[in-house]
């Protein structure tokens, strides 16, 4: 398939977006229909339509039919994946991207956090010696999404989730490599930048996240 036959199929679906005729969770035309109105083949479509599920731009049910998905989660965790494997970043420049876009999350969440949003934060903070290491990492996964999400901020959202998934591994050794104490002073810094939100206290909270963000690097 030639790049302009794919760069004309993605036209196309933009130009239905702008318009309204689709939007995500809408079904794509078939094959056949993109076949004769942009004057490819269906080969071509087909291997367009495959190129565009690999970045989650679409979504493939087999026996229905492609839908509008615009999850690129799963892309960016690939490159950033990558750019960990060829050594362009490393785990301390993540963790620093982390550390940001979670400070300025926290003074938009400060402003418009609901009681609900508050509750989800609250429902992941663990103690160390009562919790399942498995449990453990996740809800520090959560936790951290929990605070972005608080935003309501999609492009935040889309940026961290891969940020997150890409840290898992690092999260556990970090971990494993803690002892309890440290484990323990990571959860207490996860308390107060809940107590923060609660409170309304800001100062408090961005302490608690730059704390943590240290301990972690110094873990590493």
């Amino acid at each position: 398939m030639e790049n302009k036959e794919y760069f004309k199929v993605i036209e196309y679906i933009k130009e239905q977006m702008k318009n309204g005729t689709i939007q995500i969770g809408g079904k794509l035309e078939t094959e056949r229909k993109l076949s004769e109105k942009l004057g490819i083949s269906r080969p071509s479509i087909r291997e367009a339509l495959r190129s565009m599920e690999n970045i989650g731009l679409i979504e493939s049910k087999q026996g229905s039919g492609n839908y509008l998905l615009g999850n690129f989660s799963k892309n960016l965790t690939e490159s950033f994946s990558l750019m960990l494997l060829m050594k362009q970043v490393d785990y301390v420049d993540i963790t620093e991207v982390r550390r940001a876009i979670e400070l300025e999350a926290y003074k938009i969440a400060m402003r418009s956090i609901s009681d609900q949003q508050l509750k989800d934060i609250k429902s992941c903070l663990v103690n160390p010696l009562n919790e399942r290491f498995e449990n453990e990492i996740l809800f520090d996964k959560n936790f951290h999404f929990s605070i972005v999400k608080a935003t309501g901020n999609g492009f935040m959202m889309n940026i961290v989730e891969p940020l997150a998934s890409v840290c898992e591994e690092l999260i556990e050794e970090t971990l494993k490599k803690a002892t309890i104490d440290e484990r323990e002073q990571l959860a207490q810094y996860h308390m107060q930048i809940y107590l923060g939100l609660e409170e309304k206290n800001l100062e408090k909270g961005l302490s608690a996240i730059n704390a943590h963000y240290d301990l972690i690097n110094q873990l590493q």
